[in-house]
């Protein structure tokens, strides 16, 4: 058995209700208010017919405004509704943007915390192996060729497998590759003009002396 509006206009003011549900009440309280227009129009015809007598007009004329007095109840309600209606849907968008505020702001604290935990990790192993490249250069360098044995190019060309000029080996192509021991790192905080200017690596060029 359906609800007394009455009863679902109290749980559609009530914390808790759903969009949904004041929607359906709108929509049939909209029903009922055209129903009782509908009959009020209809009362009010018969009480100023010619051939209704004189009690029976009054009686219509007294229904006819009564079930006009409640269309007009029941559409300040309906305003009243309408309003909660956009209540409602403002609280249900306040309530998704902020799950999806706190989600971006969980996983942009979790990467906070990786790169905290990791980057000094990360940039140290780099470097390391930079280090490592620039020393190995130096000596393949050093050593040249050997007996009739082609000179040995770079770990970091062989390991990209690009020329040893760093250049791309495909045909008709002279695209040149970055090195990797020119990238240049950062640390994670930057603390003064220094760091923000040069990073940690490459290393910082030797001052010019003019002594």
């Amino acid at each position: 058995m359906p609800k007394p509006t009455d009863e679902r206009i109290a749980a559609a003011l009530a914390q808790g209700a759903r969009v949904t549900d004041v929607n359906n009440l709108i929509a049939d309280m909209r029903t009922e208010i055209a129903e009782a227009t509908s009959e009020a129009d209809r009362l009010d015809a018969v009480s100023v017919a010619i051939t209704t007598a004189e009690p029976d007009a009054d009686a219509a004329a007294d229904e006819a405004t009564k079930h006009r007095r409640r269309a007009t109840r029941m559409s300040a309600k309906v305003a009243h509704l309408e309003d909660r209606v956009k209540e409602l849907e403002e609280s249900n968008r306040r309530k998704v943007a902020e799950a999806a505020y706190a989600a971006a702001q969980d996983t942009r604290d979790a990467i906070v915390a990786d790169l905290k935990k990791q980057w000094p990790k990360l940039t140290a192993a780099m470097i390391d192996l930079f280090k490592r490249i620039e020393a190995s250069d130096a000596e393949c360098a050093k050593v040249g060729s050997c007996y009739g044995k082609p000179a040995l190019i770079s770990a970091e060309a062989v390991a990209r497998e690009c020329l040893a000029n760093f250049m791309l080996p495909t045909g008709g192509s002279s695209q040149h590759l970055e090195r990797l021991t020119a990238t240049r790192l950062f640390p994670l905080q930057v603390k003064d003009p220094v760091s923000a200017s040069y990073g940690i690596w490459p290393p910082r060029p030797a001052p010019l002396s003019f002594a």
